[in-house]
């Protein structure tokens, strides 16, 4: 159980992803949560204060932020993982996993030349990081563009205010949900108007508001 003593930094990684624990007290888990986050992961005026060594950690920190309606500090947090420029202690970011022939890759192929996951030049066979960091933010991204609440889907829930400013466009395509595959694309027009394209299940709902929407509903079978 981890309240009242909710405060090691495992316990933020761990719900409500993956497990769902304490769903059932989510307002007294909100207020704990962002308690911590605060004094752990944003510094007193408001910027980031970057794990340096468990980098899958803060990314988890940072999709339970998401999940728990702290989407502005989440942001914080993620666009420095995503900032090519970020460095920590072990060289762990959201695209590479620790410095060559380190701890943190397989032990094949790991030299400074063969570095970089995204990068098909230097995607080589044996050179994979074990992926504990990129694997949550796979998970992450995921849920920013569609998350499973209840009997229902939420589209958009970690999307930030930058992506519904005129000329935006966003969106997925057959993203699998436990509802079936669901495709949409989010369109800002030049005042600011939103329009929404939707496939898939009827369960569904959006964070944001929209103007317009086409949508085609596919029942579950």
């Amino acid at each position: 159980h981890l309240l009242p003593q909710y405060g090691n930094d495992r316990d933020p990684i761990v719900t409500p992803y993956p497990t769902k624990a304490l769903n059932e007290y989510l307002d007294v888990l909100r207020n704990k949560f962002r308690d911590w986050y605060g004094a752990n992961r944003l510094t007193a005026d408001g910027k980031r204060k970057a794990e340096v060594l468990w980098t899958y950690f803060e990314a988890a920190q940072i999709h339970n932020a998401i999940l728990l309606d702290m989407k502005k500090k989440a942001w914080i947090n993620l666009n420095g993982m995503l900032d090519f420029s970020g460095v920590s202690a072990w060289d762990v970011t959201a695209y590479t996993e620790g410095q060559a022939h380190g701890a943190e890759n397989m032990p094949f192929r790991s030299d400074i030349g063969c570095r970089g996951w995204l990068n098909r030049k230097t995607a080589l066979g044996g050179n994979m990081p074990h992926n504990w960091t990129s694997a949550e933010m796979v998970n992450l991204i995921r849920d920013i563009f569609v998350v499973e609440e209840g009997d229902a889907l939420i589209l958009g829930k970690g999307v930030p205010p930058e992506w519904l400013k005129p000329g935006s466009r966003f969106g997925v395509t057959n993203m699998p949900t436990d509802f079936g595959p669901v495709t949409y694309t989010v369109i800002v027009d030049r005042s600011g108007k939103v329009f929404l394209n939707y496939k898939g299940s009827e369960s569904y709902r959006t964070a944001f508001i929209f103007h317009e929407k086409e949508e085609e509903v596919i029942h579950p079978r």
